[in-house]
């Protein structure tokens, strides 16, 4: 039986990437404000998983400092950067590369790497299955089933043993939220090393959970390449400021590939203020694992929502098979100018699934009590 169902799904997965890869994405306020005739401080975006702390205070005076040098060309490769990320991190400099978002640098992998055949452990960030297909790599999907979202290493033993150049997960998991602890990571990365199969971990979420990122291990290992963000935790969508880990051959040899300045002067002094401010990480985790619980708990007393247990900065949930679609929800509170995600476009997820971020206790409360409105109706 686990056979089969290994079968059926990357089958299916093969047909899939013979079209194009749908990509969709939170956090559009600025055009849902536009729509709807409203301004963007009216609308709650629940689409996006940011720190509903906004970015650290320092990062304000950081920009404000970075104007004056806005007639200079920034560093060629961000390189206080890097230092300032290695120093973060506990890592040598020649370990880091820095890029506009961890988007950016998606693309130089496909770039760089040109796979053939490209494995995804789903569902994930739909980016990166979009940015190998485009890169013209057969992009197939190993789908973890609700409620647990389990990976079987047994299972990815025998996906693997058909030959990919790379494998893809997210840890944790955008959209579930679930987490690989260490010793299951570490278990994949010796599996991968084993086939030959170049690793890619996007850890765009472990900031939440940093104890449990595999970062310390890419620098000794060719196959292993950890992606992380200030995005997300640091609530700086708009600066756009990525990087990865990886070992100094690799980061040599990307670097090479990388255009020069692709991460600007404001991005550069902004991100190296938030990696100093290390109050703001403590109160961030903090306030996140018990919103995150008061949230969820919420959740789960509204009718016809089934909630699952997270390790990031957002839930994931599902509707009843009786009530509205998630599609149909999303529009609802649309017009209570509430957005969330839904989640029908994630490879292995269906119309009943909606992902929603935690934010403040007020808007949280704002969120559950729409829910309740809207499905209680429904």
């Amino acid at each position: 039986m686990k056979h089969e169902r290994l079968h059926s799904d990357l089958s299916r997965s093969k047909a899939e990437s013979r079209k194009t890869v749908r990509r969709m994405h939170g956090g559009n306020v600025v055009a849902f404000a536009r729509e709807r005739g409203v301004t963007q401080k009216r609308v709650l975006d629940f689409s996006a998983s940011i720190n509903p702390a906004g970015p650290p205070s320092a990062a304000t005076a950081a920009y404000k400092r970075a104007v004056s040098g806005m007639s200079h060309y920034p560093q060629p490769y961000a390189d206080t950067l890097v230092s300032a990320l290695a120093a973060y991190h506990g890592l040598a400099s020649s370990a880091v590369l820095a890029g506009n978002g961890s988007t950016h640098l998606i693309y130089l992998l496909v770039r760089v790497f040109a796979p053939q055949r490209v494995l995804c452990i789903a569902p994930l960030f739909s980016e990166h299955a979009y940015a190998f297909h485009l890169g013209g790599a057969r992009v197939e999907h190993l789908v973890l089933r609700p409620p647990r979202f389990s990976l079987s290493l047994d299972r990815l033993r025998t996906a693997l043993g058909s030959g990919y150049d790379i494998l893809i997960l997210t840890n944790p998991n955008s959209p579930t939220g679930q987490v690989m602890f260490q010793g299951q990571v570490r278990d994949i990365v010796r599996l991968c090393r084993q086939t030959q199969t170049r690793l890619l971990i996007d850890e765009t979420f472990m900031d939440w959970l940093e104890e449990e990122s595999i970062k310390r291990l890419a620098p000794r290992n060719r196959h292993l390449i950890v992606l992380r963000s200030l995005t997300k935790f640091f609530a700086l969508p708009g600066l756009r400021v990525g990087y990865l880990i990886a070992c100094p051959s690799v980061v040599r040899l990307l670097r090479t590939h990388l255009e020069p300045w692709s991460v600007n002067g404001a991005a550069i002094a902004v991100a190296r203020a938030c990696l100093q401010d290390q109050d703001y990480v403590r109160h961030s985790r903090t306030f996140m694992v018990h919103e995150r619980a008061w949230l969820q708990e919420r959740l789960g007393k509204v009718p016809n929502v089934s909630g699952f247990p997270s390790q990031a900065n957002f839930l994931l949930a599902r509707l009843a098979a009786k009530t509205i679609v998630a599609p149909q929800l999303a529009k609802e509170l649309a017009q209570r100018n509430i957005l969330i995600r839904s989640c029908e476009d994630f490879y292995g997820l269906d119309t009943r699934f909606f992902r929603v971020a935690v934010r403040s206790r007020q808007e949280n409360g704002r969120l559950v009590a729409a829910l309740r409105t809207v499905l209680g109706n429904s």
